[in-house]
């Protein structure tokens, strides 16, 4: 588990230096993001301590549970389940340890999965939001475009090519 953490550690490193030295100036907002998912990875491993029910453990344990379920809709019951504790509960501890709430990560999540899908695919904009969970396309495009200032489609004509 060590040396797997580690070398997606550095799998996300050297992919956000590569955005980093590209030529293309708007990738930045792709870099920033690299960045904070690596800063958060970075945070929760050093602030995890042997003890499973210590709250930033905990907040890992959610921040895997959320990446791991990001093509599907937020759950709460889903997460409480998980967890074995209440929403609010989780909701503290998370905010806490990340800085986010639950629902903003798993939005995070979803919208990093949905730039991914936008340049290095030709699924069209429904197909993709509906592998993210989403159950209506224009609420997917309104989110997307609440998150990167751009709408789906021209995300992908601006940056398919370079990512």
């Amino acid at each position: 588990t060590h040396n797997m953490l580690n070398t997606d550690l550095e799998d996300k490193f050297r992919k956000m230096v590569e955005l980093f030295n590209s030529d293309n100036p708007y990738l930045i907002a792709y870099v920033n993001t690299c960045l904070h998912d690596l800063l958060v990875d970075l945070y929760m491993i050093h602030h995890t301590n042997s003890n499973p029910d210590s709250a930033s453990a905990r907040a890992r344990k959610m921040y895997r549970f959320l990446s791991d379920h990001v093509n599907e809709p937020f759950s709460t019951e889903a997460l409480e389940n998980h967890m074995e504790l209440s929403f609010k509960h989780l909701g503290k501890i998370f905010k806490s340890n990340t800085g986010m709430t639950l629902h903003e990560c798993h939005t995070k999540l979803k919208m990093e999965r949905a730039i991914r899908l936008l340049c290095a695919t030709e699924m069209n904009i429904s197909e993709i939001s509906e592998s993210l969970g989403f159950s209506d396309p224009l609420y997917f495009s309104n989110v997307f475009k609440k998150c990167t200032g751009m709408s789906p489609r021209n995300y992908r004509n601006t940056y398919s090519s370079v990512l």
